[in-house]
């Protein structure tokens, strides 16, 4: 009976001590993602801003880029390729369609940032690769779990081979109430 109740009581210590383990890695690991994917929008964001703005500026530094427009009354497509080789004319004209089918005003299509603006003479998108950003993303995310994971798995072994020494002044003094009752 004292062995099982031991063993019952290590268990259960364990199974508790590395519940609340998870769930605190999970809110570090989801804010985290959460943080690191807003700033990546947040920059992309700038970035293409700044493109519309000031397509000259230094700062655009190589940035890969397209824009498409999309005249409403004659409905017909123009493309500007000027800052990427990465893009054919259909190809923008694709993802183009998607993002106005979709009805969003930003987003991402394939590995593209984009932000759409919405005028009188029709609307105007403008795209922005971030393949590298969103792989650099990728791989974060992926170290950041598996870390998270493994770290989780370490404490899990630790809190089995302590839990003896936590349990067994529980295990004794109940040993000595009913001791003491008998």
């Amino acid at each position: 009976m004292k062995i099982n109740m031991k063993r019952r009581l290590q268990i259960q210590f364990v199974f508790l001590s590395v519940a609340a383990l998870v769930l605190l890695q999970a809110v570090i690991v989801g804010l985290s993602i959460s943080r690191s994917y807003r700033q990546m929008t947040t920059n992309a964001d700038r970035i293409i801003l700044l493109a519309n703005t000031s397509p000259d500026s230094s700062e655009l530094g190589d940035a890969r880029y397209f824009r498409v427009s999309y005249d409403i009354e004659d409905k017909t497509f123009e493309t500007d390729l000027a800052h990427t080789s990465l893009v054919t004319q259909a190809i923008a004209m694709e993802y183009a369609r998607d993002v106005i089918d979709m009805q969003s005003d930003s987003g991402y299509v394939q590995h593209y940032r984009y932000l759409v603006h919405r005028g009188k003479d029709g609307i105007h998108i403008t795209f922005l690769s971030r393949y590298e950003a969103i792989e650099a993303f990728r791989n974060n995310t992926e170290t950041l779990i598996l870390v998270s994971l493994g770290g989780i798995a370490v404490m899990a072994a630790v809190l089995a081979i302590v839990s003896a020494k936590v349990v067994f002044p529980l295990v004794k003094n109940h040993q000595k109430q009913k001791e003491f009752i008998t």
